[in-house]
């Protein structure tokens, strides 16, 4: 299997508006192409940041899907960690984890690894920033609006009927934009129950975020 790692074209425009240095990306992959023999169990890959500053890094895979996301990758390995904070100048060490499906004996597979700079955001205001509705016409989607920078949002939560039930796993919110959740199937939410989003800071920690909808 071949690993071949690129930059999403958002990596770029994000350092060109959020840190004004060059449109070239900052955190890099020692090499641009990881050989995962059949039978290994995992592979380190490295990473470096080359800013003077703190980035934060949000990676997944994908097969070639260029409309791939954290949320929709479907590829048979694990990468730990996800999400992580670098400080300047440093690196960071990946590990990468076959875990599924049996690939084609006959030839090499190939897969991408993306990954993501997102800018520094403020745990202690975010949440006063976004606000949710509920779609009252189904009462199984959640719009999020987001008037900041991007997002990360780790997972969101609801309450509804004394249970608590996780969704939307690694979604990423635009600046400026509306995002639709989707509930679980099965779960419709009410006017006045709890939604929590935990989003990811820019020291990698998980900061849970509440609302009444």
């Amino acid at each position: 299997m071949i690993l071949i790692a690129r930059q999403i074209i958002a990596c770029s425009m994000l350092l060109l508006t959020s840190v004004s240095l060059s449109v070239q990306a900052s955190v890099v992959m020692t090499g641009t192409r990881i050989i995962y023999p059949e039978g290994s169990r995992e592979k380190v890959l490295q990473l470096s940041n080359k800013d003077d500053h703190p980035n934060l890094v949000q990676l997944w895979m994908d097969d070639g899907n260029n409309q791939s996301s954290p949320s929709k990758s479907d590829v048979p390995f694990a990468l730990t960690p996800q999400i992580f904070r670098m400080e300047a100048n440093s690196g960071q060490v990946v590990r990468l984890t076959y875990i599924a499906r049996n690939l084609p004996k006959n030839r090499e597979s190939v897969f991408y690894l993306n990954f993501l700079q997102i800018p520094a955001l403020k745990a202690d205001t975010l949440g006063e920033k976004i606000s949710v509705t509920l779609d009252t016409t189904t009462g199984n989607k959640i719009k999020v609006h987001n008037p900041t920078g991007y997002i990360s949002l780790r997972d969101a939560k609801i309450v509804s009927n004394g249970k608590t039930v996780s969704f939307a796993t690694s979604e990423m919110f635009a600046p400026d934009s509306t995002t639709d959740l989707a509930l679980p199937i099965g779960i419709k939410a009410k006017k006045g129950e709890l939604l929590i989003l935990n989003v990811v800071n820019d020291y990698g920690a998980t900061i849970p975020n509440n609302y009444y909808l």
